[in-house]
């Protein structure tokens, strides 16, 4: 859990040090919900993922097809696989900020579904030993708190984006479309 804290703090840190002093928090994308002006459309196709952990890098997968998109800094990706091979959906605040026309950086809070904590995975450690893999986070209605930081590059300055997503356990990457 610590990790987690780190990443959160991380992402409360950013967002301080890109702040503009003279807006109103009002001002921000989430508050103006309605206004499709301010909606800024992204669409997410999910690719890979890569598990910081040893362990869970060799056993757990790392093939995750999901579709989402963005309106309002709100973010709502549909994971058809996630890493224990269940279904997701990750809702997240999403506030981001263009460093320039090929690379913007953003934090995100939020909660995910499909983290059960009777989810477990038996995994040979040895030869006649078994290791018992489970979510780091996890809960009995599959819904845990999810944080992180993440960059997006946009390799001919355009609306196509590459992009890699960092929490305390996963690195996440997805291709985007800004409409």
């Amino acid at each position: 859990m610590n990790n987690l804290r780190l990443v959160g703090l991380a992402g409360v840190l950013f967002l301080a040090s890109i702040s503009n002093t003279q807006a109103s928090v009002f001002d921000a994308d989430v508050f103006q919900i309605g206004d499709w002006s301010r909606a800024d459309p992204i669409l997410f196709l999910g690719i890979k993922s890569y598990h910081i952990q040893k362990s869970s890098h060799e056993h757990l997968n790392e093939n995750n097809p999901s579709i989402g998109i963005e309106l309002w800094d709100i973010s709502v990706v549909y994971v058809s696989k996630n890493s224990w091979n269940d279904t997701s959906v990750f809702v997240t605040y999403v506030p981001d900020y263009e460093v320039n026309n090929y690379l913007s950086l953003r934090a995100f809070v939020g909660f995910a579904t499909g983290y059960y904590d009777t989810t477990s995975l038996r995994v040979q450690s040895g030869e006649n030993e078994y290791t018992t893999l489970t979510p780091s986070v996890s809960s009995s209605s599959g819904v845990i708190p999810i944080a992180g930081v993440g960059l997006t590059v946009y390799p001919l300055g355009s609306n196509f984006g590459i992009n890699a997503d960092l929490t305390p356990d996963v690195l996440m990457f997805s291709a985007s479309y800004k409409f």
